[in-house]
C-alpha cells in the first residue's frame, strides 16, 4: 500500500468513526461492533472493506443507513476536500470511487 493509499484510508476510518459518533459514543462502538461482527471483518479493516461496511450498515439501520452514510461522506469530504461544494451526490462507495480515479489518472473531478 502506498504512502497516498495509507493517508487516505486513516482519513476514511476517521470520518467513519466520527460520523458514527454523531450517534453518540456507545452507540457508535456498538454500530461498529454489531456490523463487523456480521460482516466477519475485524474493525481496522473496515476501510479495505467499504462494501460490507455499508452493507453492515443497511442490516442495522434499514433506510436511515443513508443518513449515516452522509455524516460519513461528509466529514471525509471535509478532509480531502474532493468535492469543494459537496451536498450529498454520491453515495460513499461512489466517492471512494471517484477519488481513486482522480489520483489514478491526475484528472480533475469536472474532468471525469
Amino acid at each position: 500500500m502506498s504512502s497516498q493509499e495509507s493517508a487516505f484510508e486513516t482519513l476514511l476510518q476517521e470520518s467513519i468513526v466520527e460520523g458514527l459518533d454523531a450517534l453518540g459514543r456507545d452507540m457508535s462502538k456498538t454500530v461498529l461492533y454489531f456490523v463487523c461482527l456480521n460482516k466477519g471483518i475485524e474493525i481496522n479493516e473496515v476501510c479495505s472493506h467499504v462494501e460490507l461496511f455499508i452493507s453492515g450498515l443497511k442490516d442495522f439501520f434499514g433506510e436511515g443507513s443513508a443518513a449515516i452514510e452522509y455524516l460519513i461522506l461528509e466529514r471525509l469530504n471535509s478532509k480531502i476536500r474532493l468535492i469543494p461544494s459537496f451536498r450529498g451526490e454520491l453515495s460513499l462507495l461512489d466517492y471512494i470511487k471517484l477519488y481513486e480515479e482522480v489520483n489514478q489518472t491526475g484528472k480533475k473531478v469536472w474532468e471525469i
